[in-house]
């Protein structure tokens, strides 16, 4: 057929008899329509829970936030994320923001390193000296690079105010943190949570047992903080009864799975990460010229030149980890050992929730364990159709909130523990019985 273009001259002349006032005016009305639209039929996004129903879950997904607006940009992953690790809200969170009060240093489990934790503690008469309040406590483990400066931890304390202490512990090798041994693993690294947690439950509490302690422990971690978190508490020989319950967002668990697909399906996302690991590297790069002049250094395949040159996370890993470990697999060595599988998450004793966006490029949806609070009752898992990584951001149609849908979901899921356990622990083992 003979394509009829007769009409298109008599559309131009249309706007040529228009003058740029009108049509600048048509626009601002169109934008005033669109915003109202927008503002009456509002983005909001839901918050699905599974979980098998116990008392125990009953009493714990009670009051929870089940829904929340978002931003009409935050639908767009990428603002999402650039938003919640930028400079913007950094910028909003220290015009309100107290600074730490309180420092300390232990030692890593599995490497010469200390570990730096940075306090917003609450002591009577605000006195540095003073007896600490009786209130509970939340250990906080950041992401792959993060530290106590990271703006999503700080959204958090925010949230809970004066009624919590918080603890915030600092990646090794990251903000004030320094390495000194480079015969570190990331994914690896949940041996030192059990050497936080009983630093904190001996700070806060003294020897007294769990059952007798008057500042109740709780724990959250962000992406690579969650994965090490939940991966301590998966391990049976470890006593986690020091912890009332946890609560992680955004993390991974197949990782070798979850690394090769962010390779291929996200490589704007990938190419970020490894270069705040190379970043990592740069600034810790001393340690590693220290390790290059041992006999162990000078055999090992560790070349800095190659590492530098790293265009992908599981490149990485093979120049740095695999190559100072004398690794012969990095995924049977290393990837496999170190994720969380659905049969280690029977071993979780203690209330967790996990919270996960479906649309994180960084931790892919398909390796969420759906099955795994049917065969354990402490497990609930908690998905939300936006949220990007570790983001979650809620506020009105264009200006976001301070903070976030997840730090309020946090703080109420403790304050049900809470109550769970000082109300309904006894009463609901009887039911359950």
């Amino acid at each position: 057929q003979i394509i009829n273009f007769s009409h298109i001259p008599a559309m131009f002349s249309l706007f040529h008899s228009l003058d740029l006032t009108s049509l600048l005016l048509s626009l601002l009305i169109t934008i005033v329509i669109y915003l109202l639209y927008l503002t009456i039929f509002h983005s909001k996004d839901k918050l699905r829970l599974t979980y098998r129903y116990t008392a125990q879950n009953h009493i714990l997904t009670q009051n929870l936030p089940s829904q929340y607006n978002l931003p009409i940009w935050a639908k767009v992953t990428f603002f999402q994320i650039l938003y919640s690790m930028g400079s913007l809200l950094m910028k909003r969170i220290n015009r309100k923001f107290e600074p730490y009060n309180e420092t300390d240093a232990i030692p890593c489990a599995i490497s010469d390193n200390d570990m730096i934790l940075h306090w917003r503690i609450h002591r009577e008469g605000g006195n540095p000296d003073g007896e600490i309040k009786k209130k509970p406590t939340i250990i906080v483990f950041p992401g792959l690079t993060g530290n106590s400066e990271d703006a999503y931890l700080r959204t958090l304390i925010l949230t809970v105010g004066d009624e919590y202490h918080v603890c915030v512990v600092n990646r090794i090798g990251s903000g004030v943190s320094k390495l000194k041994d480079p015969k570190l693993t990331f994914m690896s690294n949940w041996d030192s949570v059990n050497n936080v947690v009983d630093f904190v439950y001996e700070k806060m509490n003294g020897d007294v047992s769990p059952e007798e302690a008057e500042i109740p422990l709780f724990a959250a971690g962000y992406s690579l903080g969650g994965h090490n978190l939940l991966r301590w508490l998966t391990q049976p020989h470890f006593a986690p009864f020091k912890l009332k319950g946890a609560m992680t967002f955004s993390q991974i668990f197949d990782i070798a799975s979850n690394t090769y697909q962010m390779s291929k399906y996200h490589p704007y996302y990938t190419k970020v990460l490894t270069g705040n690991l190379i970043r990592y590297v740069r600034r810790n790069e001393e340690a590693y010229l220290r390790f290059l002049e041992t006999e162990e250094g000078k055999n090992s395949a560790f070349d800095l030149e190659k590492v530098y040159a790293s265009e992908t996370i599981p490149e990485f890993d093979e120049r740095v980890v695999k190559a100072i470990h004398g690794m012969d697999s990095l995924l049977d060595e290393y990837y496999i050992p170190n994720s969380i599988t659905d049969e280690s998450l029977q071993n979780v004793s203690i209330p967790v929730m996990i919270l996960h966006a479906r649309d994180d490029p960084v931790c892919i949806k398909e390796g969420l364990p759906v099955d795994a609070p049917f065969r354990n009752d402490n497990i609930i898992i908690g998905t939300t159709k936006y949220g990007g990584h570790c983001g979650f951001i809620q506020g009105g149609v264009l200006v976001p909130s301070l903070t976030s849908f997840s730090d309020e979901l946090c703080f109420q899921f403790f304050e049900n523990i809470r109550k769970f356990d000082k109300h309904f622990k006894y009463e609901v083992d009887e039911v359950d019985e």
